[in-house]
């Protein structure tokens, strides 16, 4: 027999006890104010009164379904409502009170009570009520189970979010992420080297973050860019003042979140000024290393000048007392003119060699210049060394003239450095010569000197490009020109090295002839 509910029946008051939806309905909308409360009261005490309205609202529901249960024994289409509703709000409470399992079993008990209420009301001293009690007993035990699990769970995910907060934060750098446009996350450096708090980033766009600043502009254009990396310095205002980062932008897929641009910067301020210090320091040695070569070649720079001053000197008298006697021999006077000129041409050159050497560099730019011309200047620096030690140069390959871009003056120190080791390094021997060789080498030039001397040691070969690594006497050497003449060639794109299979000493260095960024500048020198 089917049986009929009407709107009357199921809403009697016999069905219902409006004073437990009453009290559900008031512990709801005191639930919507203890956002506020949470702002007043201690963390304690709003944990209290949470329970407390966790605990009215358990029974209220209790009372309401044992109600039904009591009121509706033999309504077949209300059982399930009266098992299930009491079971789904169990099942509810496992997530939304998982961090909170006290509560969570404080909320259940009385709903699993109401359940065994209800199927002892319902189905009496059946086998299905013993069946249903028996259920409820095991729901209890594993409800109490599986709060236990979630809230391990819930406890070993903050664990581990904290750890990865600890490691994120012991980064020595900035380290943000941006997910849709938004700050999700900032690490401790952020926020304590720009003296700002996580809530000036957190779920802030990354235009209204530092808007007008050069790292939000290039951080919109990259993000509207199809680039995956970008790497850039910015000057950032920090508790330091404007120091220099070294920032990189990423993107990164994820297959759940999407795309997400992972920012790192580091603080290379003190690098810079480290790396400023340096090459200060470096030209300073750079400009003892040019001094010194300058003055081992003084003395016989002064022998050089001197001699032509006194030809000159000589011939100037020789004019003098013929135009004082009013004799004048118009072919010796020609001879005087010209020997006069001859000697000229030659203090010109000496000079010319000299200021080129000594010209100050670090301003020069790169510059098409004579491969050509750098050598025989350079070489006419040492011409009283040769002449003194009766040493025989020579020139192999420079019929052809060859130009490449350079730092004239700073490829003349080389060239100098190289053959002032090489005289050196040769004055005690019977035979003593030098080659200067040029060879053409596709898109560089090989520039090779090579000496009478049997070579370098074995046990110096790995040290003699070192800094401050001298072979000769004390106070005959610095041990600086050779580390200075091998870092200005890879400034120029080239490599200096030692021929060790050639019998002789032979040492070698490569320029390209073009350079691909003109911009270039030479190594600072000191003042």
């Amino acid at each position: 027999m089917v049986v009929a509910y009407t709107f009357s029946d199921v809403y009697s008051e016999d069905f219902i006890k409006l004073e437990s939806i009453f009290a559900v309905l008031l512990v709801s909308v005191a639930r919507l104010g203890m956002t506020h409360f949470a702002k007043i009261i201690s963390t304690k005490n709003w944990m209290h009164f949470f329970t407390l309205q966790m605990a009215i609202t358990s029974i209220a529901w209790s009372i309401f379904f044992t109600d039904m249960a009591l009121s509706n024994k033999t309504a077949t289409m209300m059982l399930p409502f009266i098992f299930l509703g009491p079971l789904s709000l169990c099942a509810a409470s496992f997530l939304t009170l998982s961090v909170a399992p006290r509560i969570a079993i404080i909320f259940q008990i009385p709903l699993q009570l109401s359940m065994l209420v209800s199927f002892v009301v319902v189905f009496q001293d059946t086998k299905a009520a013993v069946l249903g009690a028996i259920g409820t007993f095991i729901f209890t035990g594993y409800s109490i189970f599986a709060q236990k699990k979630l809230y391990r769970t819930w406890v070993n995910l903050q664990l581990y979010n904290q750890d990865l907060q600890n490691v994120i934060d012991a980064i020595p750098g900035g380290l943000s992420v941006i997910q849709n446009g938004i700050y999700v996350k900032v690490n401790s450096y952020v926020t304590a080297t720009l003296k700002a708090q996580d809530k000036d980033f957190l779920n802030k766009a990354i235009k209204d973050v530092y808007p007008q600043s050069e790292f939000t502009k290039a951080l919109v254009a990259f993000v509207n860019s199809e680039m995956v990396r970008q790497q850039k310095e910015f000057s950032m205002p920090t508790v330091l003042g404007l120091r220099t980062h070294y920032v990189i932008f990423r993107k990164l897929q994820f297959q759940e979140q999407g795309e997400r641009i992972i920012i790192s910067s580091f603080d290379i301020e003190d690098l810079k000024q480290a790396q400023q210090d340096l090459e200060h320091q470096n030209a300073k040695l750079e400009l003892n290393a040019k001094m010194a070569s300058l003055g081992e070649m003084s003395t016989g720079l002064a022998h050089e000048i001197n001699n032509p001053l006194a030809v000159i000197s000589a011939r100037a008298q020789i004019m003098q007392t013929q135009l004082d006697a009013d004799f004048y021999d118009k072919a010796q006077f020609a001879k005087s003119v010209d020997t006069i000129l001859g000697m000229t041409v030659r203090i010109t050159k000496i000079i010319r060699s000299l200021k080129l050497f000594a010209k100050d560099s670090s301003s020069e730019v790169f510059e098409s210049a004579s491969l050509n011309e750098i050598i025989e200047q350079t070489i006419a620096l040492c011409e009283v060394r040769v002449v003194t030690q009766s040493v025989e140069i020579s020139k192999v390959g420079l019929e052809k003239n060859y130009v490449l871009d350079c730092l004239p003056i700073q490829v003349s120190q080389v060239l100098l450095n190289a053959l002032n080791n090489s005289f050196d390094a040769i004055q005690n021997l019977s035979e003593k010569w030098i080659r200067v060789q040029i060879i053409e080498d596709g898109l560089q030039l090989q520039i090779e000197i090579t000496d009478s001397g049997k070579g370098i040691p074995t046990a110096d070969q790995e040290k003699v490009m070192r800094p401050f690594f001298t072979t000769k006497g004390a106070g005959s050497g610095t041990g600086l020109g050779l580390s200075l003449s091998k870092r200005i060639v890879e400034n120029h794109g080239g490599r200096m090295f030692f021929d060790h299979q050639c019998e002789n000493t032979k040492l070698v260095f490569t320029l390209p002839k073009q350079q691909f960024s003109q911009s270039k500048v030479a190594l600072k020198t000191a003042s």
